[in-house]
């Protein structure tokens, strides 16, 4: 597996989501995972959903925030407002030429359109994300 790795350490792009399309112009083939500079993920995330790639085109886990609320991962929770970029794992092919608006609504507005394109969607109702935990 072939990881793709880009830090914006200038800050050139405030909000981040000019950043994550200038990374996705930028690969071709494999999976997406986009994370913030506040989120982390669960050391378990890999066990628990990678092995899932074989049958799913995308995987939805559930996210901690900061206020220990979760965002569930679930078909009724993909709009904006109810879903951050950080729970979902992406084959790079399902998001095509779609690309992250930039507004704050932007990553919901995203995933919206993207998870539209597929039936292949794996939700793991597991805390496997985390909003604002940077310690």
């Amino acid at each position: 597996m072939i990881w793709h790795i880009r830090i914006d350490g200038k800050r050139r792009y405030v909000g981040g989501q000019a950043l994550k399309n200038d990374v996705l112009d930028s690969i071709w083939d494999g999976w997406v995972w986009m994370l913030d500079d506040d989120c982390t993920a669960h050391p378990l995330l890999y066990r628990r959903a990678f092995h899932q790639r074989e049958v799913a085109r995308a995987l939805i886990v559930s996210q901690q925030r900061e206020d220990d609320s979760i965002l569930h991962a679930a078909a009724s929770e993909v709009e904006v407002g109810k879903i951050d970029i950080g729970q979902a794992i992406l084959a790079r092919d399902l998001i095509g030429d779609h690309r992250i608006p930039e507004t704050y609504a932007g990553d919901g507005m995203f995933l919206e359109a993207v998870l539209a394109e597929t039936d292949a969607i794996i939700y793991l109702d597991e805390v496997l994300s985390h909003h604002n935990n940077i310690a």
